[in-house]
């Protein structure tokens, strides 16, 4: 009685997954068009180069904050104001994607928090 139970399970397992899988890739076979792909340029080599510098002193200035070095999270801090403000940002107008108004928000945010830390005492 037991085996004849497990079999009838095992034959409704594999219809409910057999079921299951037909409806399942019927979805995905119809989906319509395909979306655009998002076309982004290429960046210039002082672009790059900008934000390669800007983030090698935001990882010196997190250093200074493992250590607890108050003073070096203070000089790197200031450091990194400089470099975020030689990132050239309008070059990302450039891309398709929209990315600059989303980039702008993000680096102002980055700016405002990186002035207040110049303020703190401790």
């Amino acid at each position: 009685m037991k085996k004849i139970l497990l079999g009838l399970l095992i034959l409704i397992l594999a219809v409910a997954g057999y079921v299951f899988y037909k409806f399942s890739s019927a979805k995905s076979a119809d989906s319509g068009p395909k979306q655009a792909a998002i076309i982004l340029k290429k960046h210039s080599e002082a672009f790059n180069n900008a934000v390669k510098l800007a983030m090698d002193a935001y990882f010196d200035m997190s250093a200074a904050f493992v250590n607890a070095d108050t003073a070096a999270v203070k000089q790197n801090n200031r450091k990194f104001i400089t470099l975020i403000d030689s990132i050239p940002m309008d070059e990302l107008k450039k891309d398709t994607a929209n990315i600059y108004p989303v980039a702008i928000n993000f680096y102002n945010d980055i700016k405002a928090n990186s002035q207040s830390l110049l303020t703190q005492t401790n």
